[in-house]
């Protein structure tokens, strides 16, 4: 098994922050060990951001889930690279990571600065950019609300 996922710290442990680290905890056998790389990332909530925007692309349109949108944004937004097949020619287009370690904060700020522009022009035109930034800022800072109300949880 092999994933990434964000944890918080809550007293002496880690707990799952969001739907994928709670799978990968579930898939963790009781009293398996495992090998974990503890990285803290340089703006969490504002990575954050961008998966509740694929989210939100998600469930406003026929893509399956977020990560099918997150693959849908980087595309559009050609945070990508091209791979051309030898034996055929052809060009693959290949979606980038947003992971923390591939990105500075710069260059993720203008990412997800691509995605907000997409949503409004291409995806959502009939919501405004200033709506679409409050209505991600909000859902933020309830999900931050709850986890203090559940002592980090």
């Amino acid at each position: 098994m092999k994933t990434q996922a964000v944890f918080y710290r809550s007293g002496d442990v880690f707990v799952p922050g969001e739907e994928d680290g709670l799978k990968a905890l579930k898939s963790v056998k009781d009293g398996e060990g495992i090998l974990v790389h503890v990285h803290a990332p340089r703006n969490i909530k504002h990575f954050r951001k961008a998966w509740v925007l694929a989210k939100k692309v998600a469930d406003n349109t026929d893509l399956l889930d977020k990560d099918d949108a997150m693959e849908f944004l980087k595309i559009r937004a050609r945070h990508v690279r091209f791979i051309a097949d030898p034996d055929t020619g052809e060009v693959h287009i290949i979606p980038k990571s947003i992971s923390w370690e591939s990105l500075s904060v710069e260059h993720f700020n203008r990412v997800y600065d691509r995605f907000i522009h997409i949503i409004v022009t291409q995806i959502m035109p009939g919501i405004e950019e200033k709506a679409l930034r409050k209505e991600i800022d909000d859902i933020i800072d309830g999900e931050l609300g709850r986890r203090a109300e559940r002592g980090g949880r």
